[in-house]
């Protein structure tokens, strides 16, 4: 039981480190109102003049960009 618990942990997990919105790219940003993105879709946005948090919509700037620095280990 404690194997399918840390697999069913782990799954959870691996699905909250991928993009929101492609669910192809982990999360490679964080934005000013806390939610998490991959570059490219963020890059995206800013390319289509959105300009817009892809889960709540609201307005962003390159200043509310917060690059993601995982642990190598």
């Amino acid at each position: 039981q404690d194997a399918d618990y840390v697999a069913l942990k782990f799954e959870d997990w691996k699905r909250k480190l991928m993009c929101a919105t492609c669910k192809v790219s982990e999360n490679e940003i964080i934005l000013s109102c806390g939610h998490m993105s991959c570059n490219t879709c963020i890059e995206e946005s800013f390319n289509s003049r959105q300009r817009v948090c892809p889960v709540d919509r609201r307005k962003i700037t390159r200043n509310d960009v917060i690059p993601i620095f995982w642990n190598a280990d």
